[in-house]
């Protein structure tokens, strides 16, 4: 049920746990190194609030194993383990091959005790704690939408010659493919992008969507849908900023790089709450995150544009793509109706 009005104790409670565990990470002497623990720690803080202090929340007083209680308990073991990883294997200098290699198996070992106990346990316990799975077959068809949208930015801009392939056209990420085999290997490497990048990195893909799209997002839908994702679109924007600074975003940080950068997370801050309300479902929302990272990143690596600013992408002609989709989006009714993290439809629907 969407609560009468905000309770902006537990806003900024989140807000500034987030933020000070985030930067501390981001910011630290290692800056995150092999391990981006700062990613988790708005799933971290928004779980321990509605654990221990929010009596309401169907995770709260996490005592009993239960599903919920379970995929919780272990998410914060892993974000345990990465913290000492970091600490301790960063101030010891240890080699950071093998630590980033540990950290990622790790990752992924989650995810399949994730999916071990969503088989063993009740689907209710789920809907309850906001963690239930959803529409899957919703989830695929906005995944599928997000794909092209995703490739037709590469092709738009070789169509309209500001951009060029990196390296030789019968190459994928710098390595030679004989060309009887560049379609399979391509193909195969959408794929792999598309699912794989999702589902190997869903841990941290769940650290910020639980923590923006599931509890903030909750939190301020007494304000409606179309406010709470703008606030939640410029918070975000602005928690990216020590990773903009690093020099190793997309944008650079510069006053350009930085407006450039507060467009793009709020418009597509949309796209994600959309999905949420869809499908019911943060995972869903944490899947299509890792989609956009997975294939965007993968174009970059095959098509570079002529300038990073006036591009397709996420460049000036690929964020007024996005608007359009955004304000096509807004169209729709759920944007006036309903809660978004479980929305009635798509929680009567379940798994499809």
């Amino acid at each position: 049920m969407t609560p009468e009005r905000v309770r902006v104790g537990r806003v900024l409670a989140f807000l500034f746990l987030t933020f000070a565990l985030s930067w501390a990470f981001m910011l630290g002497p290692w800056g995150d190194g092999p391990f981006p623990v700062g990613m988790l720690m708005p799933a971290a803080v928004a779980t321990g609030l509605s654990a221990f202090f929010i009596e309401e929340s169907g995770l709260h007083r996490l005592t009993r194993p239960r599903g919920p209680g379970v995929i919780v308990r272990s998410f914060w073991a892993l974000v345990a383990i990465e913290v000492v990883l970091s600490t301790v294997g960063g101030s010891a200098g240890l080699e950071e091959g093998w630590l980033r290699s540990l950290s990622n198996w790790l990752m992924i070992l989650w995810m399949l005790w994730v999916i071990r106990t969503f088989r063993r346990h009740d689907q209710g316990e789920f809907v309850r704690a906001g963690l239930q799975i959803g529409s899957t077959g919703v989830g695929m068809r906005l995944a599928a939408a997000v794909l092209a949208f995703l490739l037709l930015q590469p092709a738009l801009e070789l169509l309209l010659g500001v951009a060029s392939f990196v390296g030789e056209p019968g190459q994928i990420g710098g390595v030679a493919v004989p060309a009887p085999l560049y379609p399979v290997v391509l193909l195969v490497t959408v794929l792999l992008a598309t699912v794989g990048t999702p589902l190997g990195s869903m841990a941290l893909l769940f650290g910020e969507e639980y923590g923006w799209r599931g509890f903030l997002l909750s939190e301020l839908e007494p304000l409606g849908r179309v406010k709470a994702t703008l606030i939640i679109g410029t918070v975000w924007a602005v928690w990216h900023t020590p990773v903009i600074l690093s020099g190793i975003h997309t944008y650079a940080p510069t006053p350009g790089g930085f407006a450039l950068a507060w467009l793009f997370f709020t418009l597509w801050s949309f796209v994600q709450t959309y999905v949420v309300a869809r499908t019911g479902s943060i995972w869903a929302a944490a899947f299509i995150h890792g989609v956009v990272n997975g294939v965007y990143g993968l174009t970059r690596t095959l098509v570079r544009p002529d300038d990073k600013v006036l591009s397709f992408g996420l460049g000036v002609y690929g964020l007024l793509c996005l608007a359009v989709v955004v304000a096509w989006l807004l169209r729709d009714p759920l944007w006036r109706e309903g809660s978004a993290r479980k929305d009635d439809r798509a929680t009567q629907e379940g798994v499809e």
